[in-house]
């Protein structure tokens, strides 16, 4: 899983899921172009910033939820505003499935959901309404975690915030999906590694091509 400056708000030892509460100042050494084999639930709070994800950039402001496929390249372009605030919730198939039923599979939250077969998604919904879904998150040191009982009732926490998400994306009265725009840099770079993967491809001829 990925490592920030921020604050990990479980303390859980699993490699099922893990969450951050972050704030620290977006640098383009922190945040290179990268994707991993676990999904990504990305929420704004506060502050504004350019997101890519395979080849369109999306403007987050507080209330967007980006729900990152596995395997999909992405990276914040730049940060807009001093402040960005932001919850990250990273997910196994794993632990979605071993919580899902034949009824409900929380999976589908991360599926193909348009003509173009885009599986991650960008979408915003009233802040309120996420703030108190995100409570056991943002007031993480109100619980006790020694108390028995208390991993159990963190993980429902998540699970039902999961089952909300998966309602949201069939909830057209709450939910507003955010449109890209096209990164036509990056498409063409993408094109080009993708028809060349048989020759030489290093950064230098990457950077003499695409200046």
């Amino acid at each position: 899983m990925e490592k920030f400056s921020g604050s990990r708000v479980n303390t859980m030892l699993s490699e099922q899921y893990e969450i951050w509460h972050v704030e620290d100042k977006i640098t383009n050494e922190k945040d290179i172009y990268h994707y991993h084999d676990h999904y990504e639930l990305h929420v704004t709070l506060s502050g504004e910033a350019e997101f890519f994800i395979e080849g369109e950039v999306y403007t987050l402001t507080p209330g967007t939820i980006l729900l990152i496929h596995s395997n999909d390249l992405h990276r914040i372009m730049k940060q807009n505003s001093d402040n960005f605030e932001r919850v990250y919730i990273f997910l196994t198939s794993e632990f979605l499935q071993k919580h899902s039923t034949p009824e409900s599979d929380l999976e589908l939250a991360f599926s193909s959901w348009d003509k173009n077969n885009h599986k991650s998604k960008v979408i915003k919904i009233p802040l309120n309404t996420l703030i108190t879904n995100l409570d056991f998150i943002l007031n993480y040191n109100k619980y006790d975690v020694k108390q028995f009982g208390s991993d159990i009732e963190y993980e429902n926490r998540l699970v039902t915030l999961l089952v909300y998400v998966n309602r949201w994306l069939h909830d057209f009265d709450i939910v507003e999906e955010v449109n890209g725009k096209s990164d036509p840099i990056m498409n063409d770079m993408l094109t080009y590694v993708s028809e060349n993967l048989k020759n030489k491809l290093n950064l230098e001829t990457m950077e003499n091509k695409f200046f």
